[in-house]
């Protein structure tokens, strides 16, 4: 475990959730697995972004694994943290977007070397791919809106 040579205590990383970091005596452990448990709403997925987003601003990379959120949801509130987030090849996210799909659209996410290279390429672009999503996200809720508003025409 890493420790502050100071004072020999455990070093502590931030979780990005202050009042989280107070009542742990000043963040999560590292080299530790933590498994987030919790009714839906919660703030799992929050909470677990919030750390990642605060890891990439001190310089960390980090992987988020799930195996029940929804598809689309993940991304969405990813990017809205600032946080980028790879998809799979079922996802419709990214498809329409020249830019955006080479870099977050992982064609076989089985395939850990391809996998490992977007994630290598998306922390080197993390500023130009959130500014790209930027874009994307707006266009999309203007599709959105498009959408219903045929529909209810």
């Amino acid at each position: 475990m890493a420790e502050n040579i100071d004072s020999g205590t455990p070093r502590r990383l931030a979780s990005g959730v202050d009042g989280i970091d107070d009542i742990l005596g000043g963040g999560l452990t590292p080299h530790r697995m933590y498994l987030i448990e919790g009714a839906p709403g919660a703030g799992k997925t929050t909470f677990a972004l919030q750390f990642l987003l605060k890891g990439t601003e001190a310089g960390e990379s980090g992987l988020y694994v799930t195996l029940s959120e929804c598809s689309p949801m993940l991304p969405l509130e990813s990017f809205a943290l600032g946080v980028p987030c790879l998809v799979g090849p079922s996802s419709h996210l990214f498809r329409d977007d020249p830019w955006l799909a080479p870099r977050l659209v992982v064609e076989d996410p089985l395939n850990s070397a391809l996998i490992a290279r977007k994630l290598d390429r998306l922390i080197a672009e993390r500023e130009a791919v959130i500014a790209h999503y930027r874009d994307y996200a707006r266009s999309e809720l203007a599709q959105a809106k498009r959408g219903i508003e045929s529909l209810v025409a």
